[in-house]
Parts: structure tokens; C-alpha cells; sequence
């Protein structure tokens, strides 16, 4: 079984209520997916593409860790978590009354237990903390609202690592943005449109933000493409995982209004998408 990559099954979700079937609530972390594998007291930490993104020491068993790693986004680099794993799951680790690759076959609430009993102290490691859905309201508005967290992740406490499903409900933006050039697809978008440049008016000029790739169908993609002089200098609305200091969003896709159509804002001026006023 491969379980160098991510494998559980996400889904996310608007509501707290679409994932009251779940009796586990964490706090969902602004880093990378990480795999961290320790081996005689060296540490590698991969992506969940397989690279390899960090190699240093611990004095912790050989396991394999699952965890977010707080390095290289917006929120980690403001707070004092700047370069630690926050651990929510481990899927091998030897010395254990399990056959080390069989962890991953045990449910979340035994696999918590043998993560209760690592002492991460003095490592680059912390345990995640867990809450009851019961929580979720208040824990929503104190580390997502006030605290800037990405989100909330919801879990089945009898389930396996390889056959879960982990909900995810994120705070979404939405911004307008001026389109300021096209960027031609590759693969199966070569030739037609690959992302929107989209930017804001920061001290009445006309600054570059962000790519918008996502949220266009095939049609549209070629549409906008073949004729950029009528898509050039509109507003569009888009929507994101998380609003930065910088005016952009992380994941952005082009919102959609009435219809399912792409949500042109035609009732405003490029003027008034306004940054840092």
C-alpha cells in the first residue's frame, strides 16, 4: 500500500451542520501537507508530492508523521509557529504493539493515543489539539474569524488512516479584481485561456494581484481568449481560501452569478477596485 501521498478522502463543506456525522474537530492550519518520516534520529520532511522539503534531527522513535508545515505562507510567517509541524496523524512507527505499517489500518482515536505518548518536547513538532463538534461554533470565531486560521477539519473517530473521509470547511473570500491580461493554458488548455491577470488600484495605479485559473469552462476559456480586447480593463469577482496582506487570495477561482454565468461586475468602475484604503 502507498502512503507517500495523501490518501484520505476530503470533502468540503459550507456548514458546520453538513458534518455533524463527524465526532472530531481541529483547527485547520495555514502550511503544506507534510509526511514526515524519522529514521534513527534524522528527520525528512516531504510534500505531498514527494519532495523533499526539509532534513534535520529529533530525538523521537522511527514513525512516519502526518502534520501541516508552518513555512512559506502568510500565517506562519507572523506568528511563533514559523517552521514547526503541527502533527494531527501517524501512519508507521516502530518499538509499538502493531506491525509498524499496520498503523495506518488502526482508527483515529487509537492513533491519537499512540501520538498522546511521544514526547515532541524540544522538537520542531506539536501536537494538534482536538475539540467536540459541540465546539465548532466558538472555535470557529476565535481561531478562524480572530486567530486568521484556514479553517476547521472534521474527522470520524473509528476510522482507518487509507479509508477516511475529512471534512473542511474554510473561510472563503470574495474580491473584485480588474483583469489586466491573459495568460495562455497548456496541456489541454493550450491555445485557449490559462488564467486571468488580475489586479487592484493601490494609490490610484493599477497594480498586478494575482492569476486566476480556476472557475472557467472549456467555452469560456475560448471565448475569452479569442477576443482579450473585450475581457481587458472588466471587473470580475473572484473567490478565495484566504484573503493576504498583499490584496491577493489563495486559491482563486472566478465566482459565478445568476444563471451559473461568470459574475462580470458591469456595475463597477475598474476605479473602484481599491487595495490598502
Amino acid at each position: 500500500m502507498d502512503l507517500t501521498k495523501r490518501r484520505q478522502k476530503y470533502v468540503n463543506v459550507g456548514e458546520h451542520i453538513e458534518a455533524l456525522d463527524a465526532d472530531v474537530v481541529e483547527v485547520k492550519y495555514d502550511g503544506w501537507w507534510a509526511r514526515c518520516v524519522i529514521t534513527k534520529g534524522k528527520i525528512q520532511i516531504f510534500s505531498r508530492q514527494g519532495q523533499l522539503k526539509f532534513e534535520g534531527e529529533a530525538s523521537l522513535p522511527d514513525c512516519v508523521l502526518i502534520g501541516e508545515y508552518l513555512v512559506g505562507t502568510q500565517r506562519a510567517a507572523t506568528t511563533e509557529q514559523l517552521g514547526k509541524v503541527v502533527v494531527f496523524d501517524i501512519i508507521e512507527i516502530e518499538s509499538h504493539h502493531v506491525y509498524p505499517h499496520a498503523v495506518a489500518q488502526l482508527s483515529w482515536s487509537c492513533r491519537r493515543k499512540i501520538l498522546e505518548e511521544l514526547d515532541f518536547t524540544g522538537t520542531m513538532f506539536e501536537l494538534i489539539e482536538t475539540f467536540k463538534p459541540a465546539d465548532a461554533d466558538e472555535l470557529w470565531e476565535r481561531e478562524v474569524i480572530e486567530g486568521g486560521a484556514e479553517g476547521l477539519v472534521y474527522k470520524r473517530s473509528y476510522e482507518s488512516y487509507v479509508d477516511s473521509t475529512v471534512y473542511r470547511k474554510k473561510r472563503v473570500f470574495t474580491m473584485d479584481y480588474v483583469v489586466m491580461d491573459l495568460q495562455e493554458g497548456g496541456g489541454a488548455n493550450e491555445g485557449r485561456l490559462g488564467a486571468l491577470i488580475c489586479g487592484l488600484y493601490v494609490n490610484g495605479n493599477l497594480k498586478r494581484k494575482l492569476r486566476v485559473g480556476g472557475g472557467f469552462r472549456d467555452k469560456e476559456r475560448e471565448a475569452i481568449w479569442s477576443a482579450p480586447e473585450d475581457y481587458i480593463g472588466r471587473v470580475l469577482e473572484v473567490k478565495g481560501w484566504q484573503l493576504f496582506e498583499s490584496g491577493a487570495l489563495r486559491h482563486p477561482n472566478a465566482c459565478r452569478g445568476k444563471g451559473g454565468r461568470l459574475h462580470w461586475r458591469e456595475d463597477k468602475a475598474p476605479e473602484e477596485c481599491i487595495y490598502g484604503v
